[in-house]
């Protein structure tokens, strides 16, 4: 991260003065009545400023992206899920069984059948 010391360094009322700068003077109190201070303004991103009282969505894109541009931030990835899964070894059935989706047919390690199918098996097998 590419901070300043110098803007990490700024009080409340300079940071006041730089949303004013930004061309939002109306939010100035906002930031002054929750004490944002140089070393908060890393933290403060779009879900944060609706609770300052920044409530105008393209308001909230223009500040929180020049927050980023100071401190040298990336920008989210608002397209990425929690579902999403990363692909790892420990994700790949072949570390379940050898050579298994490579032409082999070998199941894998695992037995993939739910639960209440095998119950429903050994209960038959039993009758």
């Amino acid at each position: 991260m590419a901070e300043s010391s110098a803007e990490l360094a700024w009080s409340i009322e300079e940071v006041g003065a730089w949303i004013e700068e930004l061309g939002f003077p109306m939010y100035k109190a906002c930031f002054v009545s929750n004490f944002v201070a140089g070393k908060d303004l890393p933290t403060v991103n779009a879900s944060k400023l609706p609770k300052l009282g920044v409530t105008d969505h393209k308001h909230i894109g223009v500040i929180s992206k020049a927050i980023r541009d100071k401190f040298g931030l990336l920008e989210p990835d608002w397209g990425r899920s929690v579902a999403d899964v990363m692909w790892s070894p420990q994700n790949s059935l072949e570390g379940c069984a050898e050579g298994y989706g490579q032409g082999n047919t070998r199941a894998p390690a695992i037995d993939p059948t739910p639960r209440w199918q095998q119950i429903q098996q050994e209960q038959a097998q039993q009758a």
